[in-house]
């Protein structure tokens, strides 16, 4: 309830960008002791705080949670594998070195790809094929 917390009240969370990766943050726990988390961005207060009571945040790919030390289980492993397998990515969640959710998102198609990779086979003398994602297993 802690990142919940931050939201509402618009404590800082200062976020580790992962080019290619994700997000790494540590987040006040919610149990602590220490209230100058709930203090509002830039106070004097949330400034000078110094908690040691945090929970260690991973948002991100595999690799990014494999780096910060968080196990997955099989069947982590087989959800992500049959996600990936559809074209979907998989965006993974670790709090203190242990997987806590999984989640498979896409884009949608868009109705007129069709029309335009026909378009563009009819002006361009080679067949080409374009496929970005975020992963090996996403491209069909």
């Amino acid at each position: 309830m802690a990142l919940m917390d931050c939201l509402l009240t618009g404590c800082a969370l200062p976020l580790q960008n992962h080019p290619g990766k994700g997000v790494t943050a540590q987040i006040p726990d919610a149990n602590s002791k220490d209230p100058s988390h709930m203090q509002p961005k830039g106070s004097k207060q949330q400034q000078h705080s110094s908690s040691s009571s945090s929970l260690s945040v991973a948002i991100g790919n595999r690799l990014l949670l494999q780096e910060q030390g968080v196990q997955l289980l099989p069947e982590v492993e087989e959800f992500m594998q049959s996600r990936e397998g559809m074209g979907q990515t998989c965006v993974l969640v670790g709090v203190n070195g242990k997987a806590v959710a999984a989640l498979a998102v896409a884009d949608p198609l868009k109705p007129e790809a069709a029309g335009v990779v026909a378009a563009l086979q009819q002006q361009v003398r080679y067949r080409g094929l374009s496929c970005v994602v975020d992963g090996k297993r996403c491209c069909l």
